[in-house]
């Protein structure tokens, strides 16, 4: 059979082995830059950023603690508590897409697979999202899904009307500074860089794409490419019938 993988850590022993196999002819394609923020066991936010900025956020707790309405975390791994915050976590990827350009996956139709995945990761032990509190109310959160000791970051959020007070700047702060506790030492944030994720990284690995084909079937390189190029002349038809549908559900 023939494989093509995207988004694989060129660093990878998978990519290694079909270098070194007499049996794949394969092609590597760069794509993109994944930070991390790797954090050594007693350290916190305070080995990532300056005084300066842990002095503002820490400003802007006190404020908030004056307004009556200090800001705590809480942490949500198995499926009851899962429950128990849904409906606050797609309120806040709610407020945060409209608007915005972005799919919503907190909402129909890619709710049906979201869910059934946290809940899937949650019961496996896998699941971890972090959730800032302003007073009671929920208004932020941080996604992330656990590979051992490292949390890959897939989905973060906050309510509009709390921007101002940094929200995930807090969240990462507290992460960093709780990391012994959640057994991480390492947060990936997964495809893609901002201005954010720059602030707060200290490492970095690139991913791209792998097309291998037995060396006797080299046919099999044009068959993959046909069916990207069917790919991308059905997509754009897939997309406007699921915005059709969606549009008239609402």
């Amino acid at each position: 059979m023939a494989l093509q993988l995207d988004h694989v850590d060129l660093t990878d022993p998978l990519v290694e082995m079909l270098h070194a196999s007499p049996r794949w002819s394969i092609d590597i394609a760069g794509t993109e830059r994944c930070l991390t923020v790797d954090v050594a066991t007693g350290a916190g936010a305070e080995s990532l950023r300056s005084r300066r900025t842990l002095r503002t956020l820490s400003r802007l707790e006190r404020s908030l603690e004056r307004e009556g309405t200090p800001v705590s975390v809480e942490v949500v791994r198995d499926p009851d508590h899962l429950a128990q915050r849904w409906r606050d976590i797609t309120a806040v990827a709610a407020a945060a897409d409209a608007h915005s350009g972005r799919d919503n996956f907190c909402a129909p139709p890619f709710t049906a697979f979201t869910r059934p995945l946290l809940d899937a990761e949650a019961r496996a032990g896998r699941l971890l999202i972090v959730g800032l509190l302003v007073g009671d109310r929920w208004t932020a959160h941080e996604i992330m899904f656990r590979t051992g000791t490292t949390a890959e970051m897939w989905l973060s959020r906050f309510h509009p009307e709390v921007r101002r007070y940094q929200p995930g700047q807090l969240l990462q702060r507290h992460l960093a500074d709780r990391h012994d506790e959640l057994g991480i030492d390492r947060f990936d944030y997964l495809l893609g860089t901002s201005e954010f994720k720059e602030q707060w990284s200290n490492g970095d690995y690139r991913v791209g794409r792998i097309v291998a084909v037995p060396t006797s079937r080299p046919h099999h390189r044009w068959t993959l490419r046909a069916a990207d190029l069917g790919a991308d002349l059905v997509r754009p038809l897939r997309l406007a019938a699921r915005d059709a549908l969606t549009s008239n559900r609402c």
